[in-house]
């Protein structure tokens, strides 16, 4: 931001980021993401905001992740209707790094949103004559059968 004039497109911008790292594991990611964007002498480099989606993906806080994770495995619904347990629990699923979109039938996902609704939801929808086989599947059948029961 302060060197606009000097640091004008997405190239200049990227190679400073990387001029900055220097040594461990910073550096070893340095070089394998040059590698990966070498095509014989010439190197292609994403868009700006591409690298630095994928640098701060790489380097995410761990204890972030790990917190996230912890806490998905301690949630319970509780008193909290189900529209509000489940925007909770999409949160914290954001948080941890587990992506369902590219994964819809997650089954790890699955049984943590299993254990942390109320039993007699869980088994009012494992009663059903078509099961839910997606997460999403699942976030609409509970939300749907906690606001009937409300």
């Amino acid at each position: 931001m302060i060197n606009k004039k000097v640091y004008d497109d997405d190239d200049k911008k990227i190679a400073f980021v990387l001029s900055l790292l220097e040594s461990g594991k910073p550096a070893m990611w340095k070089e394998q993401f040059i590698r990966s964007h070498m095509d014989s002498d010439d190197i292609e480099f994403p868009m700006y905001k591409e690298f630095m989606a994928a640098f701060k993906n790489t380097f995410k806080n761990v204890d972030q992740v790990n917190e996230a994770l912890s806490d998905l495995g301690q949630l319970r619904q509780g008193d909290k209707g189900a529209e509000e347990h489940t925007t909770t629990f999409r949160l914290l699923v954001g948080k941890a790094g587990i992506s369902s979109k590219r994964n819809p039938n997650h089954q790890v996902l699955i049984d943590l949103y299993q254990k942390s609704l109320k039993p007699k939801l869980v088994e009012r929808i494992m009663t059903m004559e078509h099961i839910p086989k997606t997460i999403d599947e699942w976030y609409e059948k509970a939300i749907l059968f906690d606001n009937n029961w409300r």
